[in-house]
Protein backbone atom coordinates (compact mmCIF):
# COMPACT_ATOMS: atom_id res chain seq x y z
CA UNK A 1 0.00 0.00 0.00
CA UNK A 2 1.25 3.46 -0.96
CA UNK A 3 1.73 6.42 1.82
CA UNK A 4 -0.34 8.67 -0.63
CA UNK A 5 0.49 12.52 -0.81
CA UNK A 6 0.97 14.24 2.88
CA UNK A 7 0.22 17.74 2.80
CA UNK A 8 0.78 20.40 4.94
CA UNK A 9 -1.25 23.79 4.85
CA UNK A 10 -0.37 27.18 5.79
CA UNK A 11 -2.89 29.50 7.12
CA UNK A 12 -6.19 28.38 8.69
CA UNK A 13 -8.72 31.69 7.64
CA UNK A 14 -11.17 31.78 5.87
CA UNK A 15 -9.58 30.55 2.46
CA UNK A 16 -8.40 27.35 4.51
CA UNK A 17 -11.42 25.56 4.63
CA UNK A 18 -11.83 25.78 0.97
CA UNK A 19 -8.42 24.34 0.28
CA UNK A 20 -9.35 21.69 2.98
CA UNK A 21 -12.68 20.59 1.49
CA UNK A 22 -10.64 20.24 -1.71
CA UNK A 23 -7.90 18.36 -0.14
CA UNK A 24 -10.87 16.15 0.88
CA UNK A 25 -11.29 14.98 -2.20
CA UNK A 26 -7.92 14.38 -3.27
CA UNK A 27 -7.80 10.39 -3.36
CA UNK A 28 -4.80 9.17 -1.74
CA UNK A 29 -3.98 12.68 -0.05
CA UNK A 30 -4.37 13.84 3.42
CA UNK A 31 -3.99 16.86 5.27
CA UNK A 32 -1.32 15.80 8.02
CA UNK A 33 -0.37 19.66 9.56
CA UNK A 34 -1.61 22.83 10.16
CA UNK A 35 -0.46 26.27 10.78
CA UNK A 36 -1.09 29.83 11.76
CA UNK A 37 0.30 32.47 13.64
CA UNK A 38 -3.20 32.28 15.66
CA UNK A 39 -2.50 29.05 16.98
CA UNK A 40 -6.38 28.70 18.38
CA UNK A 41 -7.45 29.25 15.03
CA UNK A 42 -5.45 26.92 13.31
CA UNK A 43 -6.05 23.75 16.40
CA UNK A 44 -10.07 24.31 15.94
CA UNK A 45 -9.70 24.11 11.98
CA UNK A 46 -7.65 20.90 12.36
CA UNK A 47 -10.35 19.74 14.84
CA UNK A 48 -13.11 20.42 12.34
CA UNK A 49 -10.65 18.83 9.49
CA UNK A 50 -9.10 15.73 11.36
CA UNK A 51 -5.55 17.28 10.94
CA UNK A 52 -3.54 15.43 13.76
CA UNK A 53 -0.73 18.28 13.89
CA UNK A 54 -0.95 22.28 15.07
CA UNK A 55 2.07 24.99 14.61
CA UNK A 56 1.73 28.33 14.97
CA UNK A 57 4.91 28.87 12.98
CA UNK A 58 5.54 27.46 8.96
CA UNK A 59 9.00 26.83 9.27
CA UNK A 60 8.31 24.53 12.24
CA UNK A 61 5.62 23.01 10.86
CA UNK A 62 7.76 21.77 8.02
CA UNK A 63 10.33 20.78 9.75
CA UNK A 64 8.44 18.63 12.12
CA UNK A 65 6.38 16.63 9.57
CA UNK A 66 8.02 16.79 6.33
CA UNK A 67 5.29 16.63 3.80
CA UNK A 68 5.24 16.19 0.44
CA UNK A 69 3.25 19.29 -0.43
CA UNK A 70 2.46 22.61 1.09
CA UNK A 71 -0.49 24.31 0.29
CA UNK A 72 -0.44 28.17 1.51
CA UNK A 73 -4.22 29.42 2.35
CA UNK A 74 -3.34 32.97 2.97
CA UNK A 75 -5.69 35.74 4.40
CA UNK A 76 -7.98 37.90 2.51
CA UNK A 77 -5.54 40.64 3.37
CA UNK A 78 -2.57 38.65 2.46
CA UNK A 79 -3.98 37.44 -1.04
CA UNK A 80 -5.15 41.21 -2.02
CA UNK A 81 -1.45 42.34 -1.51
CA UNK A 82 -0.47 39.50 -3.56
CA UNK A 83 0.58 39.45 -6.58
CA UNK A 84 0.79 35.59 -7.34
CA UNK A 85 -1.81 33.10 -8.38
CA UNK A 86 -2.38 29.31 -8.82
CA UNK A 87 -3.99 27.65 -11.29
CA UNK A 88 -7.38 26.71 -9.98
CA UNK A 89 -7.18 22.91 -11.34
CA UNK A 90 -4.68 20.30 -12.19
CA UNK A 91 -6.07 19.81 -15.71
CA UNK A 92 -6.96 22.99 -18.64
CA UNK A 93 -10.35 20.58 -18.61
CA UNK A 94 -11.03 21.49 -15.26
Amino acid sequence: MTRGLRVAIAGAGFASRHHLAGWRRVANARVVAICDPHVARAAERASEFGIPAVFDDAANMLDAVRPDAFDIAPTHRACARSCCGKPSSLTRSG
